[in-house]
């Protein structure tokens, strides 16, 4: 048997070096018995003897091993040829490539499987085309939508890529800029427009932006390419994402300053005469009243801009053809540059932060709704990071509220996970949990990591707001004052629990604030109760039967009935005597596609005396108003499942 195996093996010896195309052979253990120089070549080993009498986990990491030892183990279990995708890192370049291995098991003479022989192909090139052209596809579609959204904008509005080359433009652009045509912008850098000073501020502005994932404003001179004048623009640019939250550029609107720059230029000039003193004075005045102009022109713009989104919204909502993922990203994107407008007045003050945070109004916050929404955005953020993102939310805390600034608390929250998956880029089995707990008169926002942790040097520093990077390469502790500012605005305790090389736990207090009017915290029913429920989606149908079948075991007297029509829930409250409709618990959806009526219509024409209009619409103000006048408690849609409902 072992000299027919080492005949077979003798053929492969002397056949496999002419063969054009890289070929191995392993023994039954995953042993490599032998290889020809293209094999060598594709993984990166000089000579035979590096691989020989070795198996892959000596050869490459444990997963890429595991993979493929797993698929050996098929070839000579089922005795059949078997292909799979492959990635091998190359061991001198460390690049990725990719292949498609083919495997057939190796028999001796007499038919026995005594290993096992394989070939690759590689396909690095097709997996890389694949993936830029998934890609492209998904960078269409949200320059798609903001074309759509651009020619309604009351003011300059552009986007470019990360490269700040320009991909769109509206036509109040050109009237800024005095261009005669679009084909002056598009397909162009800066440095193809403007002058290099001029181009070099714009893309450091653009980069900063696309860092930081921030909304950020800056002063751009701009020079009118009919004129040759240079004019002034307040500029405020946001990160312009892919429908994966990925940031593929930027997008920008700018406001003209030129008249109150070149007023103040002249005023400055015309103080230099008087005495230094009075100069100084004369000036302070002067920056005072052009802010204030400033201020309220960015009220006026804020303003303006809220009726053509108003509008376009009430389009959006009128789209039925689109599925529901693709207006909701119509809606965020509208947001997005509502976002713009109200930030210019924060960002006119660029050297007081904190004064200008509190141009934002607060307000009553459902804390677990809004960390789910965040939890939700960093693991498409960080999908191709090792790590791994949890929620944890105590059961007092589902329905916990608090009174603050919602942008700033989102950003609070984003600045810190984003520190923790820094102190996370070592490891391969990294944990981020966002912990969310309650008093009677606190709430608690924890974000915690298994990552290095800190030193209680830069651990006091965090608690006594002193600035530290931990070994960012490119930090600016930007992230943390952004922190600081927020609890310091809206009354916030922060306290800092770390360990080196096992974590760090960052948590977060708020005073607790009354639950608002309009939630609906718990359902009570009665032990003969109808429920109804009205929604178009069959998924939330399911979902409420899972939350109410433990309760139907319980009390047999509960009747559960399912509909998808506003009208099949008319007919079925007219079919019913005066007592049983008394019994009736109507949970109704509001956006009702394709029907005459909305949830709120069907629930007031339909009598019930108790309902409750579930819907994930719940931060729409017109909605909530319409439901406390109908006294109508509302449930956001996503928090249907862990709702409390008790029987009495």
């Amino acid at each position: 048997m072992q000299n027919q195996a080492n005949t077979t093996i003798q053929y492969l010896e002397i056949i496999a070096p002419i063969l054009p195309a890289p070929i191995y052979w392993l023994d039954r253990n995953g042993v490599i018995l032998g290889a020809n120089e293209l094999t060598l070549k594709a993984i990166g080993f000089d000579s035979l003897s590096e691989v020989v009498g070795k198996t892959v986990y000596d050869l490459y990491p444990y997963e890429i091993a595991e993979h493929i030892s797993q698929h050996d183990q098929q070839v000579i279990k089922t005795g059949q040829t078997l292909r799979q995708e492959e990635a091998i890192k190359h061991r001198k370049t460390g690049d990725t490539h990719y292949y498609t291995a083919v495997k057939t098991p190796l028999r001796n003479e007499d038919g026995d499987i005594i290993g096992l022989i394989g070939t690759s192909i590689e396909v690095t090139v097709e997996k890389e085309a694949e993936r830029v052209k998934i890609k492209t596809l998904k960078k269409q579609n949200i320059i798609k939508y903001l074309e759509l959204i651009a020619a309604s904008f009351p003011a300059p509005l552009y986007w470019n890529d990360r490269d700040s080359v320009v991909l769109g433009i509206n036509q109040l652009v050109l009237k800024a800029t005095g261009a005669s045509s679009a084909s002056d912008f598009l397909g162009k850098s800066p440095y193809e427009i403007y002058p290099r000073e001029i181009a070099d501020k714009i893309v450091k502005h653009n980069d900063e932006v696309i860092r930081t994932e921030q909304i950020l404003g800056q002063e751009e001179p701009i020079v009118d390419l009919s004129t040759g004048k240079t004019r002034y623009y307040t500029a405020v640019k946001a990160p312009l994402r892919d429908e994966d939250g990925t940031i593929i550029g930027t997008l920008g609107t700018s406001i003209e300053i030129t008249a109150q720059k070149e007023a103040e230029q002249r005023e400055m000039e015309a103080q230099k005469k008087a005495e230094l003193l009075k100069f100084e004075n004369e000036t302070q005045k002067l920056i005072a009243q052009e802010q204030e102009k400033f201020g309220n022109l960015a009220r006026k713009v804020a303003h303006d801009i809220n009726s053509p989104l108003a509008a376009l919204k009430v389009m959006i909502d009128l789209c039925d053809e689109l599925p529901e993922d693709k207006r909701n990203l119509l809606r965020r994107a509208t947001e997005s540059i509502l976002d713009i407008g109200n930030n210019l007045i924060a960002n006119y003050h660029t050297d007081n932060y904190l004064h200008d945070i509190e141009v934002e109004p607060r307000q009553s916050l459902l804390v677990s709704d809004l960390l789910v929404q965040i939890l939700s955005e960093k693991k498409i953020q960080y999908r191709d990071y090792p790590v791994r993102f949890e929620t944890v939310i105590a059961g007092n805390a589902q329905f916990a509220f608090i009174h603050i600034q919602k942008s700033e608390f989102r950003r609070a929250i984003s600045n810190l996970i984003n520190n923790a998956v820094d102190a996370l880029k070592e490891k391969n089995d990294g944990v981020i949990t966002v912990l969310l707990s309650a008093t009677g008169h606190a709430v608690m926002v924890a974000v915690q990591d298994n990552g290095k942790g800190m030193s209680k040097q830069n651990v006091q520093k965090m608690q006594r707001r002193r600035y530290f990077t931990d070994g960012k390469e490119n930090g600016h502790g930007l992230g943390l004052q952004q922190v600081w500012d927020m609890l310091q605005a809206n009354r916030g305790r922060l306290a800092v629990q770390s360990t080196l090389e096992q974590g760090t736990n960052v948590k977060l207090t708020f005073s607790r604030a009354s639950a608002a009017k309009w939630v609906a915290q718990e359902m009570r029913l009665v032990p003969n109760q109808i429920i109804a429920i009205l929604d178009d989606e069959q998924s939330i149908h399911d979902a409420w039967n899972m939350h109410f079948t433990p309760l139907l075991t319980t009390h047999s007297q509960l009747r559960l009935h399912h509909f998808t029509q506003g009208q099949e829930v008319l007919n079925f409250m007219n079919g019913l005597t005066p007592s049983e409709k008394e019994q009736v618990m109507l949970l109704s959806d509001y956006e009702l596609l394709h029907q005459s009526k909305n949830g709120l219509e069907i629930i007031q024409n339909s009598s019930a005396q108790r309902a409750i209009l579930v819907t994930s619409h719940y931060t729409n103000p017109a909605i909530r108003d319409a439901a406390t006048k109908l006294k109508i408690k509302i449930l956001p849609k996503q928090m249907a499942s862990i709702i409390p409902i008790h029987v009495e």
